[in-house]
């Protein structure tokens, strides 16, 4: 069988740029949670998944989550990461 090629030239632009919005999602989900002193991939593994793992549309979802999460500091100005549900679905006004 011949061995798959691995460099760049393999990988669609269209994936390229994916990767690139992801990481850029995942910086600025990580400059929001640091005045908790937290990383979104902290948060990940708490959660039993790696970020590797993770796909864009995932970050996605995660990343509305948090916001809500956010917010919700803001009016309460309570914040615990173990109340993070990945499947919630809660929105705020």
């Amino acid at each position: 069988m011949e061995k798959r090629k691995t460099d760049e030239s393999a990988i669609p632009l269209e994936s390229i740029e994916t990767i690139l919005k992801t990481m850029s999602l995942i910086n600025q989900l990580n400059d929001e949670l640091l005045p908790f002193g937290i990383t979104i991939e902290q948060i990940l593994q708490a959660k039993g998944k790696n970020l590797i793992d993770v796909t864009y549309n995932e970050i996605l979802s995660i990343s509305d989550i948090i916001q809500n999460h956010l917010k919700i500091f803001e009016l309460t100005g309570d914040f615990d990461v173990n109340e993070i549900d990945f499947k919630e679905e809660r929105k705020i006004g």
